[in-house]
């Protein structure tokens, strides 16, 4: 064999090699491009979220049907608004690798793909790092980059950089068209609901103690109106008064809460408001008065009993065990409403 042959025969050996390689690279990161990164069926059976930047982690933890954030430094957990974390999920569910940005590991500085925790990780290149689980293992993690409508020139339809966290050999990054954004903020997750929408629609009957005076609103049917026990002949109930005292459990949401070990040591107790709910659901709440240098507060602490059908109702059952919540003053006086304030004398009917 003369030595141009074998020259030439040793270059398309390495030639051959050299497609080979980039062929077998090149097929592991394309077999991942235009495809779904989870599917609406995996993302059902995931129990367990982490959400972290540089300086901020949040865990989220499913418990039956509804989810929590975990508490950190010995505070307890707190519920999630299930409608926004449904919609992450299913943000997550609809993401796109578009195309391979680069390999190279030295690109993730630019494009921010630093996850919490690397060693060469700084404010200005972390990424958002997210890990879905279940069962304790990961179903998928990957971090969120650099948005696309910063680059220059931007992008003005928006999108992305992403790394997969599948192996520390790989180091591409890609890019999705859409962008994508899940921030690592307490309050931008928390339910803000404390009792369902349409409140006024499911009470059956409230009956309310102030001191030693106690009386009872009720109705058969919802499309009944409310009544009130009365003895003497000469008054009435007043219907919007009692409908305004109803309606005032319809607009309650999450404010302000206390834990309730410091609430019951500090706070005097207030009236006892007992709700019955069409379905039997039985609502007990415990007003508080907590006064400071400020003036005074009221906080309301919640027993919920029976076979609870409502998410809402059951993230209620939850919290409570916890924690109590700031009442608006409006509210307050709503439920201080005695039994004849809510009533009015009988108009004499003439002949």
């Amino acid at each position: 064999m003369s030595r141009r042959l074998l020259i030439s025969t040793v270059v398309l050996v390495v030639i051959t090699l050299l497609v080979v390689f980039i062929k077998t690279n090149l097929s592991t990161e394309s077999e991942l491009v235009n495809k779904n990164l989870l599917t609406p069926k995996a993302i059902t059976k995931v129990d367990n979220i982490s959400i972290a930047n540089f300086n901020k982690t949040l865990a989220f933890a499913k418990k039956g049907n509804f989810w929590v954030l975990k508490g950190q430094e010995g505070e307890a957990d707190s519920v999630v608004d299930s409608l926004k974390l449904l919609a992450f999920l299913s943000q997550i569910t609809e993401i796109k690798l578009a195309y391979v940005a680069s390999t190279e590991k030295k690109e993730w500085n630019n494009l921010q793909l630093y996850k919490q925790g690397d060693a060469q990780a700084m404010q200005e290149n972390t990424g958002t790092y997210i890990n879905l689980s279940s069962k304790g293992k990961s179903v998928l993690a990957f971090v969120v980059g650099k948005d696309l409508t910063t680059g220059n020139p931007p992008r003005p339809i928006g999108g992305n950089y992403i790394r997969l966290i599948k192996s520390k050999e790989d180091t591409s990054a890609y890019v999705i068209k859409s962008s994508f954004y899940a921030l690592p903020d307490k309050n931008t997750w928390m339910q803000k609901k404390l009792l369902p929408s349409d409140m006024n629609k499911q009470i059956q009957s409230v009956n309310i103690a102030i001191g030693n005076s106690k009386y009872s609103i009720l109705r058969k049917t919802k499309k009944d109106n409310f009544t009130i026990d009365l003895k003497s002949t000469k008054w009435q109930a007043n219907q919007v008064k009692l409908d305004a005292l109803v309606d005032s459990f319809d607009s309650l949401t999450m404010n302000a809460p206390i834990k309730l070990k410091d609430l019951q040591a500090k706070a005097k107790k207030e009236r006892l408001i007992h709700l019955t709910l069409f379905d039997s659901t039985k609502i007990t709440i415990q007003l508080f008065n907590l006064k400071s240098k400020q003036g005074h507060k009221h906080y309301a602490t919640f027993l919920v009993e029976g076979k609870l059908k409502q998410v809402v109702l059951e993230q209620l059952q939850f919290l409570s065990q916890n924690w109590a919540f700031e009442i608006p003053e409006t509210i307050a006086v709503e439920w201080s409403s005695t039994k004849t304030s809510l009533l009015e004398k009988k108009v004499k009917k003439t002949k």
